[in-house]
């Protein structure tokens, strides 16, 4: 479409916007419109239906609530755009600059933004139901109740995006990088996090039952009030996190990290916490099932036996008494305060601990340590330490 007339369109559009004599609303249904200059135009309601807009700079033009449905937007630049509340539906977004732009509450379904520079744009409340983003830069963006089911997500950049209540269920999510992101009330249902990067993302009160975080990274993220329930946290590094008032009930967390993290008033019902490091965690409150309560500690109301590997790998049989205090954070190696010693292999009557030279077991004799650490969430520390089974203080 020629400049001139192009011009007279847009003028008789802002006439109509304003209600003024001679106005006219645009239509630019299937118009030719690539390379056309529209720095700040008012396109806003325009009817722009399917057409070509590729390499077109629509840098600050205001084009809310326009009809884009399968517009070609090919490497259109709209950086600080207001395309609010417009139609999107099947456009051509591909290589698009979008930089800062609002697309806010818009319909962008089935659209293409593949290669899109996406970085600080407004999604807020937006549908991208089944859009492409392959390759889409997201640094920064406002995804704030936005749409995204059916979305191809996997490793793409949202680092400090928004998606506060984002409706992100069942979707893939693998190797995202979503560090520093705000996913406050997210629906991640179902979602596949695996290798996610969520290195310190809000998660508070989220939605992540049955999510398969396994290998993710959600060191100094925060879960407070989030429901993990069923979700596969196999591998997953948990360091430092807020897991306060969290629900893992069934969750599995094999071999994860939990180091230092925060779990006060957590729910790890049924959990399958296997090989799970708790080593300096926050268990205050925690619901834990019977077999993995020791992992706060225990004074012990009957006496039990316990093994120990001292010098030159002679194991130890002790008996525990009762009210002797028990620890064992990550409910293997235990630690207490006082031990009897019933047992030494090879027919011995004393052995010296593998730790201490000065420190005797001997046979018939109660031990004690010279300190012992009241601190129920760390592992190596002071007291006397010991297997509750004779496999595991071997293989020790």
């Amino acid at each position: 479409m020629k400049t001139l007339k192009l011009n007279k369109i847009l003028e008789a559009h802002r006439k109509w916007l304003r209600d003024e004599e001679g106005g006219e609303k645009a239509d630019l249904h299937k118009a030719d419109l690539r390379k056309a200059y529209l720095i700040r135009a008012d396109l806003c309601v325009a009817n722009l239906q399917a057409a070509n807009l590729e390499d077109a700079d629509l840098r600050e033009a205001y084009i809310h609530g326009a009809n884009l449905r399968g517009a070609n937007l090919h490497k259109v630049c709209s950086c600080y755009a207001n395309l609010s509340n417009s139609d999107l539906a099947h456009a051509n977004l591909s290589q698009a600059d979008l930089t800062h732009a609002d697309l806010s509450s818009t319909n962008l379904t089935g659209a293409d933004l593949t290669g899109a520079d996406l970085t600080g744009v407004n999604l807020c409340g937006a549908d991208l139901t089944h859009a492409k983003l392959d390759g889409a830069f997201l640094n920064g963006a406002d995804l704030r109740d936005a749409n995204l089911r059916d979305v191809d997500l996997r490793h793409l950049n949202l680092c400090e995006a928004d998606l506060r209540k984002a409706h992100l269920n069942d979707i893939d999510l693998t190797g995202v990088n979503l560090r520093q992101a705000n996913l406050t009330r997210a629906n991640l249902r179902d979602a596949n996090l695996t290798s996610a990067n969520l290195y310190g993302t809000t998660l508070t009160d989220a939605d992540l039952s049955h999510a398969d975080l396994s290998c993710a990274i959600l060191s100094e993220a925060d879960l407070h009030g989030a429901n993990l329930s069923h979700a596969k946290l196999k591998r997953t590094i948990l360091r430092y996190t807020d897991l306060n008032f969290a629900i893992l009930s069934y969750a599995d967390l094999e071999d994860a990290t939990l180091v230092c993290a925060s779990l006060a008033g957590a729910d790890l019902l049924k959990a399958h916490l296997k090989d799970a490091n708790f080593s300096y965690a926050d268990l205050r409150e925690v619901k834990f099932d019977e077999s993995e309560k020791i992992r706060k500690g225990a004074y012990l109301e009957e006496p039990m036996i316990g093994y120990k590997k001292c010098r030159d790998d002679v194991i130890v049989t002790l008996k525990i008494p009762a009210h002797a205090i028990v620890f064992s954070i990550n409910n293997e190696k235990c630690r207490t305060n006082m031990a009897k010693v019933i047992d030494i292999d090879g027919g011995l009557d004393h052995v010296v601990s593998d730790r201490d030279n000065t420190f005797i077991y001997r046979k018939g004799k109660m031990v004690y340590p010279k300190h012992f650490n009241p601190a129920y969430n760390v592992e190596c520390s002071d007291g006397i330490h010991f297997f509750r089974t004779r496999e595991e203080a071997e293989k020790y």
